[in-house]
């Protein structure tokens, strides 16, 4: 699929449901995710979508997004702070899941994601567990991962856990929503880490 229009965004945006294409399409582009990411930040992004040189301005928009510090309150775009991929030692997974083949921790503002891949299905899928803290409510929030086979969906349980079961391993674009505060990963790599030689 070649990159969609403005307008195309803008209404995946407001319904994703309707649009499994351009959502696995964001989750696996660099400069679509980011122009996604900006326009969790436009607050009448319908309206805008008819505005002349819209998608130019937004696209300028966007890299601002990636590449600056300043960021709107009602979308906080995360940021990896640890990475078990990067050489620490491998560890547990939420609330006792099981051993975790990766472990991602990432924060935005107040909130924090917390995810681990567990590498546990016999059909070569994998498990990713999460948990998001910092959210005024998290049993009204609601998690969209989607990548290069489609998009999916699940509310969070009150504690802020959510689950998706059979992850392929790749880039995936991942949000958390609520009525007030969403969080957004907009290049979320999923792939497991190489194993390492141990007479290395």
């Amino acid at each position: 699929m070649t990159c969609p229009s403005f307008a195309e965004l803008v209404a995946a945006h407001e319904r994703p449901a309707a649009q499994p294409d351009v959502l696995a399409h964001v989750g696996r582009c660099r400069e679509c995710s980011q122009l996604w990411a900006a326009l969790a930040l436009l607050a009448d992004a319908p309206h805008a979508a008819a505005w002349r040189d819209v998608a130019a301005s937004l696209g300028e928009a966007a890299r601002r997004v990636g590449a600056g510090p300043v960021r709107a309150a009602r979308a906080a775009i995360a940021s990896v702070t640890f990475d078990s991929a990067a050489g620490a030692r491998p560890t547990v997974a939420l609330r006792g899941a099981g051993p975790a083949a990766r472990h991602l921790v990432l924060a935005a503002g107040p909130l924090q994601l917390d995810l681990a891949l567990l590498a546990d299905a016999p059909d070569g899928g994998d498990t990713l567990v999460g948990q998001v803290a910092g959210l005024r409510d998290a049993s009204a929030a609601t998690c969209l991962l989607a990548g290069a086979a489609g998009a999916r969906w699940t509310p969070l349980e009150g504690n802020g856990d959510f689950r998706f079961d059979r992850v392929a391993p790749g880039r995936y674009l991942l949000s958390v929503e609520d009525d007030e505060q969403s969080l957004l990963v907009p290049d979320l790599d999923l792939s497991l880490p190489s194993p390492r030689d141990p007479l290395s």
